[in-house]
């Protein structure tokens, strides 16, 4: 890819009457760098990662593709394990996502900030999981991820605007003229003439209704998981975050692009769907219908966009991450390029985009591989384990067919092969000579003899996927003869590999994700918020939050089951009730509540404030000092009393 710089030398001199214009040409440039690196990294997804993503999406939905088609006459059952071993990993998954109060926690640099960085903890959160569907991002994420090998998060900034309106009565001219000089907008609905009283006495006066309106601008935070075939990069690209170019690619209304602030002029003649989707991508695959029309064709996903509104008409929008030089210093910038059309035509800054800091979305992948982006899923585990166990029932199930209706042998001649195909199943045979004619083939049920075959293939799956199988603890012969914490053990060992997979999403895409919404809060919000954080009713103000903050992960992984970890709090809090009645120092009221918290988290209650008051180190401070306030006067009371008598007296 040519840099900038390399284009700016051969720009001709000022002084030599070219009638060149040396920005026209940067400008030309740079639209001939973007296009090419779109089209590259287009042309690389469409080559070396949709197909095998397509390919995971109709295993996961079970479809007759490849080495799954069946022969005619014969079974065609296919094992779903991708699905099922998906399905399984969720929940535990979720568990771990939305079982604590906060996936990523911030860190302050400075003690003093302690208070600021949990706000900033609480209100991140509060933001993935309340102002934006945090739970359905969370299931796009582990399905997206953990069948097509990669999945997309991406957060910005929106501005909503509302209309608000008040009327105002019985303003006189000069009111009205001193509103126009303030350059407010409103609209005379009304007047009328008064009598007002003057120097002179009573005089008449003209007064004026209006009616004022104004927008209010509300921004938010606005996160959305993207579907994968959406998302390209250079194929030089190690690390997401570092590559050259990174594409948000798709299609949208024509009303979305003029809500970005663009003209119709600007985008009319770049205006129609992207030609290139056909049945083989990506987007077709994960329609869960057949697709097919009434002539047995498959239809399109565009075939219905003429008959939409004019302002949902479909136009080819990139939103391009490309670290260009167009300042000829030889280090390139990160630009974000508005491009539409097929030819991808940049439509902001002037041809050069604009300057950000960092590309807003996050990548997930399961099982990541090193110097490359794409890490492995379940498809790459269990794609021919789901082959072979597809043979393996088709087999048993076409063994079972034959042994029930068993195969004929026929004289063509003597019988009535009518009769003999008729599904009567007390019908009769109609033959010339003698029954000789027509001899029955048994065949012997061999169902039961692969049955040991598709257990060893499910002891495979659970042990690449992470699930405890029917040899691992779980398997009621072996549960006789196991201790609980065997069976335990066991249990555990079953799920470290949920757990890994959850800390690869947390140390990768969640950190980068929440940074995100951090930094957006910091730059963007323009007024305080009043929200519920941990039970009350908050002030938060992101404007003075430290825009450099660390993050650190806090998923559930700590180790055993949640019965396991209940009970080793339940422990704790007994030790601690233990020191506090002894009245030592290693214990106070803030870690005693802290215990109940947990206790209470891991039952299921996310809102622990409904069943002990929050107490923190400010409070357990007041409460030690009214302790010892007490304590003085309890023990001045017996010489306080004497003095009381001797003043009676």
């Amino acid at each position: 890819m040519a840099e900038i710089s390399d284009v700016v030398d051969l720009l001709p001199p000022e002084d030599s009457g070219d009638l060149l214009d040396p920005v026209d040409s940067i400008t030309d440039d740079i639209q001939s760098i973007i296009t090419r690196g779109i089209e590259e990294a287009k042309q690389h997804f469409e080559e070396n990662i949709e197909p095998d993503m397509a390919e995971a999406t109709d295993y996961y939905y079970g479809r007759a593709v490849g080495d799954l088609k069946g022969e005619t006459g014969r079974s065609k059952v296919i094992s779903t394990d991708v699905r099922d071993a998906t399905l399984d990993q969720i929940p535990d998954q979720l568990e771990i996502f939305m079982g604590s109060d906060s996936v990523v926690e911030f860190k302050p640099k400075h003690a003093a900030k302690r208070e600021q960085a949990e706000q900033a903890t609480d209100m991140v959160n509060y933001v993935f999981y309340e102002d934006n569907p945090g739970f359905l991002i969370l299931n796009s994420i582990l399905k997206d991820a953990g069948v097509r090998r990669l999945a997309y998060v991406k957060w910005t900034w929106k501005e909503d605007y509302c209309v608000k309106g008040q009327s105002m009565t019985g303003l006189m001219e000069e009111e009205i003229l001193f509103l126009q000089e303030q350059g407010l907008e409103f609209t005379i609905v009304g007047e009328r003439e008064d009598v007002s009283m003057g120097p002179e006495g009573l005089m008449p006066i003209m007064t004026f209704d209006i009616e004022v309106q104004y927008r209010d601008e509300e921004g938010r935070v606005v996160v959305e998981a993207v579907p994968p075939e959406e998302v390209f990069w250079t194929p030089e690209a190690r690390d997401f975050r570092t590559a050259p170019l990174v594409v948000h690619h798709r299609e949208v209304p024509v009303d979305e692009v003029l809500a970005m602030g663009y003209t119709m002029d600007e985008i009319e003649d770049f205006l129609g769907p992207d030609a290139d989707t056909s049945t083989e991508s990506l987007r077709w695959s994960r329609q869960i219908y057949s697709g097919v029309n009434g002539s047995g064709n498959a239809t399109s996903i565009d075939d219905t966009s003429e008959t939409l509104d004019p302002s949902q008409r479909p136009v080819l929008f990139a939103e391009a991450y490309a670290r260009v030089d167009t300042d000829d210093d030889g280090m390139g910038e990160l630009r974000m390029f508005h491009c539409i059309g097929k030819s991808y035509h940049i439509l902001n800054g002037n041809g050069f985009g604009e300057l950000v800091d960092e590309i807003p979305i996050a990548v997930f992948t399961p099982d990541p591989e090193p110097h490359t982006i794409p890490g492995l899923s379940n498809f790459d585990y269990l794609k021919e384990v789901q082959k072979v166990k597809s043979q393996i029932q088709r087999g048993q199930l076409n063994s079972l067919a034959q042994s029930i209706e068993h195969q004929m042998v026929v004289s063509q001649s003597e019988v009535n092969l009518r009769d003999l195909i008729s599904p009567e199943i007390s019908g009769l045979i109609r033959v010339r000579r003698d029954v000789n004619a027509v001899r029955e083939i048994r065949h012997q049920f061999v169902g039961a003899d692969t049955l040991p075959v598709l257990e060893y293939y499910d002891q495979i799956r659970a042990d690449r996927t992470g699930r405890a199988g029917p040899r691992e603890g779980l398997n009621a012969n072996i549960l006789q003869s196991t201790d609980k914490d065997a069976v335990q053990n066991t249990i555990s060992k079953s799920q470290q590999r949920i757990r890994m997979v959850a800390r690869v999403y947390a140390e990768t895409g969640f950190k980068h994700l929440f940074k995100g919404i951090y930094r957006l809060l910091v730059e963007n919000q323009r007024r305080e918020r009043y929200i519920k954080l941990r039970g009350e009713y908050v002030t938060v103000d992101p404007r003075s939050w430290d825009a450099d903050m660390d993050v650190s992960v806090n998923v559930g992984l700590g180790g055993g089951s949640v019965g396991a970890k209940l009970q080793d709090l339940l422990m704790q809090a007994d030790k601690q009730e233990m020191h506090l009645q002894m009245g030592s120092p290693l214990v106070s009221f803030t870690e005693l509540r802290t215990t109940y918290g947990k206790i209470a988290d891991l039952m299921g209650y996310r809102d622990t404030d409904q069943f002990w008051r929050p107490w923190d180190a400010q409070q357990q401070q007041m409460y030690e000092q009214q302790q010892a306030e007490a304590a003085q006067n309890a023990e001045k009371e017996p010489a306080q009393r004497v003095v009381d008598v001797e003043e009676t007296k």
